[in-house]
């Protein structure tokens, strides 16, 4: 097994391997439901599901029927990154 890796990788840049771990990365992402970001996010499930038709979460989503929208993990951080409020700290007197 390890002896097939190395002769997959032989002759590729580093750059060649890195695009390949992210595509790969990528095609396997964790995609969740909009109960589970709302769950995640202590939110309503009523605003999540209306943020991934308005493609707040990524810009997309994946379906397999009507009622089983899913949207990826990357989609979900971006999206709850969008409500952080950064606060500096107050000036010293």
């Amino acid at each position: 097994m390890p002896e097939n890796i190395i002769a997959e990788l032989e002759g590729k840049s580093r750059d060649e391997l890195y695009d390949e771990i992210i595509v790969s990365l990528r095609t396997v992402e964790p995609l969740f439901s909009a109960q589970q970001v709302a769950l995640r996010s202590k939110m309503n499930v009523r605003d999540v599901r209306k943020a991934i038709n308005e493609g707040k979460l990524g810009g997309g989503f994946f379906c397999w029927g009507p009622n089983s929208k899913k949207v990826s993990a990357s989609g979900v951080n971006a999206w709850r990154q969008s409500f952080f409020v950064s606060v500096s700290p107050p000036p010293e007197v």
